[in-house]
């Protein structure tokens, strides 16, 4: 019996994502050398234009985004674990990326270091969630609520981060948020 359609999509979409999470994620896989061309080592204070693929709104709409879904996520554990990861990988492709792409160490919006440490600080917690949410992990309920209260608790530190830091919430130039994940 041949496989769905869709469980084909799903099964190259989840080995792509765990591709880029084995490159290293903030090390510099081949997805972030296409959206986002090498820079010197000096500071760019604003960048002209925005990556590649940028959701709309800013910083704290990203994380918003992010508690939406991963919760949503852990609701759905129970009757579907398979469409519970993607829902996770998803978020951290098209939310912590940018995240660290913006407002990370060496981001375009980065103005020290206790900004680029709290983002992250924030991936290797969204690491350990993701490890979470692999079907068949063994992971208790009350275990991965108490790994995205980690997680959620590092995004607080983003935000006071970057607000002390004063940098742009949003990038200059980005559409309104969109009302939760695309």
């Amino acid at each position: 019996m041949r496989p769905a359609l869709g469980s084909s999509i799903l099964a190259v979409t989840l080995a792509g994502a765990a591709a880029l999470l084995a490159a290293g994620c903030r090390g510099g896989g081949a997805a972030r050398a296409e959206a986002e061309p090498p820079r010197s080592a000096a500071r760019v204070a604003m960048p002209a234009g925005l990556i590649a693929g940028t959701p709309p709104g800013g910083l704290e709409d990203w994380i918003a985004d992010v508690r939406r879904g991963l919760m949503a996520a852990a609701e759905r554990w129970a009757a579907d674990s398979a469409d519970a990861q993607r829902q996770a990988l998803d978020l951290y492709l098209t939310r912590q990326e940018y995240i660290e792409q913006y407002y990370g160490t060496g981001g375009r919006l980065a103005a020290d270091s206790a900004l680029g440490a709290s983002v992250k600080a924030a991936e290797a917690r969204f690491h350990e969630v993701l490890q979470q949410f692999r079907p068949g992990s063994g992971v208790a309920p009350a275990a991965r609520a108490a790994g995205l209260e980690r997680l959620f608790a590092s995004y607080d530190s983003v935000l006071a981060a970057a607000k002390s830091a004063g940098v742009p919430l949003v990038p200059p130039g980005n559409a309104a948020a969109a009302t939760g994940p695309r």
